[in-house]
C-alpha cells in the first residue's frame, strides 16, 4: 500500500494572489501603489488587504469576514489559498475557490 507520509513533501501550499482572487470574483476596490490593496467580494462580506506597513511580507494577507448569521473575523493573516477556503468553510459561507 501506499502511505500518505511517503507523499507529504510533495505537496506544496498555493500562494494567495491577486490574479486567483479576481478569478473568484473578487475586485479591486482601493490601491495605493507600493502601499495596499484591498480586494472585496462574495456579496462584500470578504474584504482582503495586504499591506507592507503593518505585514510581515507582500504574501500575507489581511482577512475581514462581515457575515450577521455565522461569525465575524477581522485582522486574520493568510498566506495561502487553503487557508482562505478553510475560513470561509468556517464561516459557512459557501464559495469554492478556483485556481
Amino acid at each position: 500500500g501506499v502511505n500518505c507520509w511517503e507523499y507529504n513533501n510533495k505537496f506544496e501550499p498555493i500562494p494567495l494572489t491577486p490574479e486567483i482572487l479576481e478569478k473568484n470574483g473578487f475586485e479591486l476596490n482601493e490601491a495605493v501603489e507600493d502601499y495596499y490593496c484591498i480586494y472585496d467580494g462574495i456579496d462584500n462580506r470578504v474584504s482582503l488587504c495586504n499591506g507592507k506597513e503593518y505585514m510581515n511580507s507582500d504574501n500575507e494577507w489581511d482577512v475581514h469576514i462581515d457575515d450577521e448569521d455565522y461569525c465575524t473575523i477581522a485582522s486574520c493573516e493568510l498566506t495561502y489559498v487553503h487557508e482562505l477556503q478553510n475560513i470561509l468553510r468556517w464561516c459557512q459561507i459557501d464559495k469554492e475557490i478556483v485556481l
